[in-house]
């Protein structure tokens, strides 16, 4: 009887664990649905199949031991994962802070000008000269008919 690789189960898990794949190649084919349906428990439970398969303690569905387990490779996997979760929390928070103020900026230079501050029940808005305006919250019709005064009035 011809056991699984490690190699192809690390791969399989650290690639398309979310799915389940590394599950359906060692056997388990209901473990590998259930984690397909739950996308690898939101993540959770793939990461802790590739934690297990890199420490060498997981095994196929009839109970073999992954055939040539390598400690390296599966220390430089749980390295390569945690550097990459830092580093994606980084990029992320990098990329949404230039995101941001990339439309700050292009706001600012489209709505150039004189504009007034106004504060209504349910929102907070920036009139702007040239008829345009930026708000958070919920504007009413009521609303509206007072930013367009405020615009007129600005011109």
């Amino acid at each position: 009887m011809q056991r699984k690789s490690f190699l192809i189960t690390e791969v399989l898990a650290i690639l398309l664990g979310w799915l389940g794949a590394h599950r359906y190649y060692t056997g388990y084919i209901g473990l590998g649905v259930l984690q397909t349906l739950t996308l690898g428990g939101c993540g959770i439970w793939a990461l802790i199949d590739i934690i297990f398969i890199s420490l060498g303690k997981y095994k196929d569905a009839k109970g073999q031991e992954l055939e040539d387990y390598n400690k390296n490779i599966g220390i430089a996997a749980i390295s390569i994962l945690v550097i990459l979760t830092l580093c994606g929390n980084h990029l992320s928070k990098t990329v949404e802070k230039t995101i941001i103020n990339n439309n700050s900026t292009e706001i600012n230079n489209y709505y150039e000008g004189e504009s007034k501050e106004v504060s209504f029940e349910n929102a907070q808005c920036t009139v702007y000269k040239n008829g345009g305006y930026a708000c958070v919250g919920e504007l009413t019709k009521e609303n509206e008919a007072e930013i367009e005064r405020i615009t007129a009035e600005l011109k």
